[in-house]
């Protein structure tokens, strides 16, 4: 359990960067994997509409209801309200 408290502080350091990634590269690097795919799917994730008026939540734990292929993804910034159109 060491290895995945260790993941989360590391994935909460990537909200405060407001790093994103495609959302083939999220999905392959992040969801899928045995161990950051666990902490992924507890965190607050949203895709970036791809007219460019902001971000969706994205539920990682439903595997049906992906982002765009186009899509950029991130961990929502703590503070930050969810936007839905």
């Amino acid at each position: 359990m060491k290895t995945v408290g260790e993941e989360r502080i590391r994935l909460a350091g990537l909200a405060a960067e407001k790093h994103t990634w495609s959302y083939a590269d999220w999905a392959r690097y992040y969801l899928d994997h045995p161990v950051t795919g666990v902490v992924t799917r507890s965190l607050d994730w949203e895709y970036e509409v791809p007219d460019g008026m902001g971000f969706r939540p994205l539920d990682p734990g439903i595997p049906s209801a992906p982002a765009p292929a186009t899509a950029r993804v991130r961990l929502r910034p703590q503070g930050e309200s969810i936007e839905v159109a």
